[in-house]
């Protein structure tokens, strides 16, 4: 246990004393403080997950390079009783059997997106050191042909996730090290930060749990209405990260209406766990924004909001297309908050449903998605007066070639985004195939209930990204100029750092960018501008975007 006397930085909180925890992440005000946390349940708890991983990794083996399965497969149909879908069971009892001449083997956990690499365990550390010199010293057998790739699995520090503002924050300064656990395989280590920065089971468990008690608490008060809580977006589509806010549809069966201000007060007096409740404004009206102190979530809930059920089931259902997808829209997700929010407010920069519809786009234009919009294949679906068919059966539609890994799609999305999507005339949508331009999105009015709040025209922004359903709701209209740039140009930076070979731990979510330089201008080429003009280009644009200038703007010519 390392506890220091460490002292307090200048304009940290006075809660925060000179005692420090670095195991809990936890600032004490004096030394027998320091000492009654050390001997407390949540600190021992701590010290033991942090021996059990020590005791892990210590028995545990990276194996790399192993064979394709192909190679497998050909073994395999050897076997008279081969069937398709054997080959991770075959992969893992070869593995087994090899390994097992050095020593009892007790796990081996297999990469579930290509099958590349693996972590092996062993009974003992012994056992895994054996394995490890014969391996140096050349006597390990050939497996399938090849030689392994056989290494000791590092002890990656993670650190505790720190609370700021009352909700879960990502630390960043751990994905260098969750990059490098592969020790050179990107895939690997991709895997590892997507981990990382999902939503745990167990948070998913406390969500859950909190919605159902807050439905409870808010029908005790309103006995008559006979209130469903029904989760939305991320939460539901399983592209919630860490920090993630949990977006609730309340809907109920009674005639009564319901009251926005009650609720606010029931929220408020007689919810136990709930605070900070507060009422914002929302695309399709208002919402209610509280925090649930027991599961140290952040909720959003919108009186009934069919759209938001309807977009969240077209994301699941193109999600499982292909297995490789929700890790990407994670781990990208991940990049744009802290390499495109380092720079911005939350407030300008791409939404997480703005960027999932945006990675879809791409994947579309690249042939790798299908249309999940087919008139002939999708069920007939009507919200109010606007029609949201989609195919919900990804079987029914022809299969495309989905690549094998996370870095090959990461780069086609940094390359799309980087050199061929205009965001001066071009909009990211999946509605269709194709590209669409902006001067053809139409602007009819689709309030013709009265039960949508949506403004009749498509806003017109720096980046367009067009809702499925609401084909007028432009849904990255909060994206400012100088962050879209920004956007383009980081693409950009990342696409040359990957085709140089540049480690993804020393780029690619900011933990070392790499700096400007002379290729940076032929990278930039596009937009004429290159990373050193950057910061000068934004200060022209800032003075013009607060004065509204237009003609400012398209003199300036930037894109």
């Amino acid at each position: 246990m390392d506890i220091s006397n460490k002292k307090v930085k200048h304009g940290t909180s006075q809660k925060k004393g000179r005692f420090y925890c670095d195991i809990c992440d936890v600032h004490c005000p004096n030394e027998t403080t320091l000492q009654q946390h050390s001997s407390g349940k949540k600190h021992q708890s701590n010290v033991k997950s942090i021996q059990k991983r020590d005791d892990h990794t210590m028995r545990s083996l990276f194996v790399g390079n192993l064979p394709k399965f192909a190679a497998i497969q050909s073994k395999l149909q050897l076997d008279a009783s081969y069937a398709p879908g054997k080959e991770y069971e075959k992969l893992k009892c070869d593995l087994i059997a090899l390994f097992g001449n050095y020593g009892q083997v007790n796990k081996v956990i297999l990469d579930k997106s290509h099958g590349s690499y693996c972590i092996l365990e062993y009974s003992s550390p012994t056992m895994a050191q054996t394995a490890l010199i014969e391996h140096q010293k050349s006597n390990f057998p050939l497996f399938y042909g090849k030689k392994l790739q056989i290494k000791p699995r590092k002890a990656t520090q993670i650190k505790p996730l720190t609370m700021s503002d009352n909700q879960t924050q990502l630390n960043v300064s751990n994905i260098k090290d969750l990059l490098e656990e592969g020790d050179g395989d990107d895939e690997f280590g991709l895997g590892m930060v997507d981990s990382f920065v999902k939503l745990s089971d167990k948070c998913y468990k406390q969500r859950e749990l909190a919605i159902k008690r807050i439905e409870d608490q808010l029908n005790q008060s309103f006995p008559f209405h006979k209130i469903v809580l029904e989760p939305y977006g991320s939460f539901v589509s399983n592209l919630a990260l860490s920090d993630s806010d949990l977006d609730l549809s309340l809907t109920f069966q009674s005639s009564t209406r319901l009251d926005r201000d009650d609720l606010v007060s029931v929220l408020k007096q007689k919810c136990v766990g709930v605070s900070h409740v507060h009422v914002l404004p929302a695309p399709t009206g208002k919402l209610t924004r509280f925090l649930d102190g027991i599961s140290n979530t952040t909720c959003d809930v919108v009186f009934s909001n069919p759209l938001g059920v309807a977009n969240t089931n077209l994301i699941k259902t193109i999600l499982s297309y292909n297995k490789l997808l929700p890790r990407l829209v994670r781990i990208l997700t991940f990049w744009n908050k802290v390499v495109i929010g380092s720079k911005f407010p939350k407030s300008v920069i791409p939404s997480s449903y703005a960027l999932t519809i945006m990675i879809f786009h791409c994947l579309m234009y690249e042939n790798i998605l299908p249309s999940f919009f087919s008139p002939e294949l999708s069920e007939k679906l009507q919200i109010y007066d606007l029609d949201c068919s989609f195919v919900n059966d990804p079987s029914k539609l022809t299969a495309s070639s989905l690549p094998s890994s996370i870095l090959d799609l990461l780069t086609r999305f940094f390359k799309y985004y980087g050199h061929i999507f205009d965001k001066e005339t071009q909009v990211a949508q999946i509605k269709s195939l194709g590209m669409l331009e902006k001067k053809l999105i139409p602007n009819e009015n689709v309030e013709s209930t009265g039960k949508l709040h949506y403004v009749t025209k498509f806003k017109e922004s720096a980046l367009a990204v067009q809702d499925p359903f609401v084909m007028t709701h432009n849904v990255a209209s909060n994206v400012s100029l100088e962050c879209a740039i920004y956007f383009s140009d980081q693409c950009r930076i990342a696409l040359r750092n990957i085709s140089d070979g540049v480690p993804l731990s020393n780029h690619l979510f900011g933990t070392s960018l790499a700096s400007s330089s002379k290729e940076d201008t032929d990278v930039s080429m596009e937009n004429n501008i290159g990373d050193d003009d950057c910061d000068s280009v934004e200060r022209e644009i800032k003075p013009a975007i607060k004065a509204g200038n237009k003609r400012t703007l398209e003199a300036m010519d930037v894109s």
